[in-house]
């Protein structure tokens, strides 16, 4: 949810007029989506961390 708003925050801040030419809207997207990424990223490492403290990561995985 967090990650949506800070896109939506992103967008509405080109809607207000201050990005001019495609170039400065391109940073902004690009900003915003790495945002997301970022935090999409730490999220991941979290749910790694609790499954690792629940054993989960112990057992053998099986592939076939």
């Amino acid at each position: 949810m967090e990650q949506n708003k800070a896109l939506i925050d992103s967008l509405d801040t080109l809607r207000a007029g201050e990005a001019r030419t495609a170039e400065q809207t391109g940073k902004r997207v690009t900003g915003a989506l790495e945002q997301q990424e970022r935090q999409s990223n730490r999220n991941v490492g979290k749910l790694y961390d609790k499954a690792r403290r629940a054993g989960e990561m112990e057992q053998a995985l099986d592939t076939a």
